[in-house]
């Protein structure tokens, strides 16, 4: 990956056809943001995980989150790295960008026993439209700042809810009765729908902070009850 003073163009590969060309900073930012997104949709990892125990896909669920995160937010040497790793390979074309990486070396998966696929595949829209008399290439407006939700961090704040409810319902000898683990896992899970309703709006839109996953949230043992306090703890902007 390039900085953004450098393009992607199609100069050498149809003299014929019009030189068409795309700022390689847009290229690796849109590439960062399909590659977290294919990492952290579930039905992606879901053939990979079929032979795992309960404990081993949720270790993989939580190690793809983890790349994602890594990929969206690290500086681009160590972005490269990684995709270098995954043995990332990319095709620009007039009308898409092409892209395919290895799902096995990007989450260290090498039991023979694993059903990879052979390749992850994802493409990204492109048009192309003038700029005074010189014709250049864009990412698709649609495609370009799609927000990607957390499924994992939706699926957290679902169980939160439910959680809520339970206690509610729950009387003083139903407690009395329910083992001490469980009732504190309730009680930790509910805490968690009383997230300030922006939160909450943005957690399920996907344009919650990038550093935000459902790990870090669970595990965050003393989240305020003041919604601007949360707002600041979460680095969510304040309203």
């Amino acid at each position: 990956m390039a900085k953004d003073t450098y393009y992607a163009s199609n100069m050498n590969d149809d003299a014929g056809a019009p030189a068409l060309r795309l700022p390689a900073g847009e290229i690796e930012q849109a590439l960062r943001r399909a590659v977290a997104k294919w990492l952290r949709t579930h039905k992606n990892l879901q053939k990979m995980m079929a032979s795992k125990s309960a404990t081993e896909k949720t270790a993989i669920v939580e190690r793809a989150n983890d790349l994602a995160i890594e990929i969206e937010n690290s500086p681009t040497s160590v972005a490269c790295g990684i995709f270098e790793a995954m043995s990332l390979r990319v095709i620009v074309s007039i009308a898409q960008i092409r892209g395919t990486f290895d799902p096995g070396k990007a989450l260290d998966l090498t039991d023979e026993s694993d059903q990879l696929p052979p390749k992850a595949k994802f493409e990204i829209a492109l048009d192309h439209q003038s700029y005074g008399h010189e014709p250049r290439l864009r990412l698709h407006p649609s495609k370009a700042c799609e927000p990607a939700r957390d499924n994992r961090l939706v699926e957290l704040l679902g169980r939160a809810y439910h959680a809520r409810a339970v206690l509610l319902a729950m009387g003083d000898a139903a407690a009395c009765e329910l083992k001490t683990t469980r009732l504190r896992h309730l009680q930790r899970l509910a805490r968690l729908s009383y997230l300030d309703p922006t939160i909450v709006r943005c957690i399920l839109t996907g344009t919650q902070p990038k550093i935000l996953s459902s790990r870090s949230l669970w595990r965050m043992a003393d989240l305020p009850l003041r919604w601007d306090e949360q707002r600041q703890i979460l680095n969510f902007k304040q309203a």
